[in-house]
C-alpha cells in the first residue's frame, strides 16, 4: 500500500468516526449537566463537591468582579463550592489559607471552559 493510500484510508476512517460521533445539539442534555453535583480530588484536601456554573452566573459575576482576577475567582470559586454545599460563603473561601484555596481555584476553574477566562477579560 502506498503512502497515498494508507493517508487516504486513515482520513476515510477519521471522517467516519466523526460522523459516528457526531449528533443533533440538545440543550436540555446540557441544561440536566450543568446542575449535576460533580466531585472532585484535590491533592492534600481530599474530594470536593461542586456545580458547575451557568453562563448567566459567570456573566454577572464578570460584570462585577471581571477587573479583579482574584476577586473574580474567589466569586466563582465560592459559588461553584455553595451550590454544592450552602454553608460555602465568599467570606469563608476567603479566609482560607491561600496554598489551600489556589489548590481549589487551580482544580476548578478549568471546569469554566479554557476560553471563559479570556473572554471576559476588559480590554
Amino acid at each position: 500500500m502506498s503512502k497515498v493510500e494508507e493517508y487516504k484510508r486513515k482520513l476515510e476512517e477519521y471522517e467516519k468516526k466523526i460522523e459516528e460521533e457526531a449528533k443533533l445539539f440538545n440543550i436540555d442534555e446540557f441544561l440536566a449537566d450543568s446542575e449535576a453535583l460533580k466531585e472532585k480530588y484535590v491533592e492534600g484536601l481530599g474530594i470536593i463537591k461542586y456545580k458547575r456554573l451557568n453562563f448567566g452566573e459567570m456573566a454577572s459575576l464578570s460584570e462585577k468582579y471581571g477587573n479583579d482576577r482574584v476577586e473574580f475567582s474567589c466569586q466563582v470559586v465560592a459559588k461553584m463550592l455553595s451550590k454544592a454545599d450552602p454553608n460555602v460563603t465568599v467570606e469563608k473561601f476567603k479566609r482560607l489559607p491561600p496554598d489551600v484555596a489556589v489548590k481549589i481555584i487551580n482544580v476548578l476553574i478549568p471546569e469554566l471552559g479554557a476560553g471563559f477566562l479570556q473572554a471576559t477579560e476588559k480590554p
